[in-house]
């Protein structure tokens, strides 16, 4: 910088300080943006395709307009530097560092607050310049990267499993009493932080759908059975597969089929070209760090893959929330019984599909198998059965009969338990 006169160093500045600026704002409005509005946006300026290759690319865009931003931050630390140097001998060097850090920290302000109100907008404006943006700063965030996932091994306990959140308060362990401990908290709200700290703890196996329960369509499918299949199940986004059900080829939303439909007729649009990109991910991953996952990528759906890539099951945002806060039933569900288990007298019970065979074996001190492919009652009727079952058909396991009372959406909603199938026949 030596060797630059004043007004050139000016000119400099000014030009960092505007790319400072538009980086500024591009990170703010990739941290804000909405997906749904995004999509309207790019669809009004003529190329819909748009919106996808920003939730493709949103986490790594945003990386690198952090690391520019801090770039062309430090750039302009020390042309300031440079510049009050300069001008010191005809100004107060004091009064033109003020000036300089009021314009600047005003302008970081006014960029962050366009990029949060106008988030969408400032996207599609800037994303054509969005991959050289990453280009241009890939040694940078690859560095910040690789020193993220040192500090993550360093700070990792010795048992591999990824650090419960950290919370101010006292949760009680198994068998003591809560009463014991003051009560700080509302009981919702401990109940809550205890929830939050178990799914830490939790793999996305335990909580997925699992492959016989998911509803999957053939990619080959028409319009009209989709829409009917969308209305009969509820769901508002259906895996697509090809040659089998482990050839996922994308995931079609209801809000991508329907409008379409409207617009273009029923027999005029095939769903193969409206997916999107099926997020995937290994059973083992930690089903905490996916509600992370779904919070950045901004979407709330993945499908879970098996150690060989076959697909185990799928996991929805509503899945893991339901960990936090308990059954969420919407107006297509089957209200869910506030207890999974219900007595009926004597030695039988009627039981939630979903419920956990671990719990069911605590709560009626069972034997019944927990080291399978299946981890609810549902999954041990399925597999017992081979097959999905109809209402009435029962089965015999570790001495406890089996009798499936409802089905719907291809998934196991209710079964009735006897523990004492002998004793009832005799009597």
């Amino acid at each position: 910088m030596a060797g630059l006169n004043l007004g050139a160093m000016l000119i400099l500045g000014l030009f960092v300080l505007g790319l400072h600026l538009v980086s500024v704002t591009l990170a703010k409005a990739l941290r804000a943006y909405s997906r749904t509005r995004l999509e309207d946006v790019c669809a009004e300026r003529g190329h819909p395709d748009r919106a996808d290759d920003v939730a493709h690319h949103d986490v790594r865009t945003e990386r690198s307009a952090e690391a520019l931003a801090v770039v062309t931050g430090l750039l302009l630390a020390a042309l300031l530097g440079v510049i009050a140097g300069r001008l010191a001998p005809h100004m107060a060097t004091r009064l033109v560092v003020a000036i300089a850090l009021g314009l600047g920290g005003i302008g970081y302000v006014l960029a962050g607050i366009v990029g949060r109100v106008f988030a969408e907008t400032v996207i599609d404006t800037l994303w054509p310049a969005a991959g050289a943006l990453r280009v241009m700063t890939a040694p940078l965030t690859y560095g910040s990267r690789q020193a993220e996932f040192l500090v993550e091994h360093l700070a990792r306990p010795r048992d591999g499993q990824p650090r419960p959140a950290s919370v101010e308060v006292e949760i009680p362990a198994d068998g003591e009493d809560p009463e014991d401990i003051e009560a700080e908290l509302p009981e919702s709200a401990r109940e809550l932080l205890q929830r939050a700290v178990e799914l830490t703890r939790k793999d996305v196996a335990e909580i997925m759908t699992p492959r016989s329960a998911m509803v999957a369509l053939p990619s080959t499918v028409s319009a009209r059975v989709a829409a009917r299949t969308f209305r009969e199940s509820g769901r508002s986004r259906i895996p697509l597969f090809g040659e089998n059900r482990d050839d996922i080829v994308g995931i079609l939303y209801a809000k991508d089929l329907f409008p379409r439909v409207a617009e273009e007729g029923m027999d005029s649009v095939i769903p193969r070209k409206l997916v999107r990109p099926a997020h995937c991910v290994p059973d083992t991953k930690n089903a905490y760090a996916l509600l992370e996952e779904f919070r950045q990528r901004r979407t709330h759906i993945a499908i879970v893959l098996d150690e060989y890539g076959g697909v185990a099951g799928l996991i929805t945002l509503e899945d893991l929330l339901e960990e936090l806060v308990g059954a969420i039933d919407d107006e297509h569900d089957v209200p869910t019984p506030a207890d999974p288990v219900v007595s009926l007298g004597g030695s039988r019970y009627e039981v939630d599909g979903t419920l956990g065979l671990e719990e069911l074996n605590e709560r009626l001190n069972l034997h019944l198998p927990t080291d399978g492919d299946f981890l609810t009652v549902g999954g041990l009727a399925f597999h017992a059965l081979g097959r999905l079952p109809q209402a009435g058909d029962s089965f015999r396991q570790d001495g406890v009969e089996f009798t499936v009372l409802e089905v719907a959406d291809h998934s196991i909603r209710r079964l009735r338990l006897d523990l004492q199938p002998a004793a009832a026949v005799g009597s």
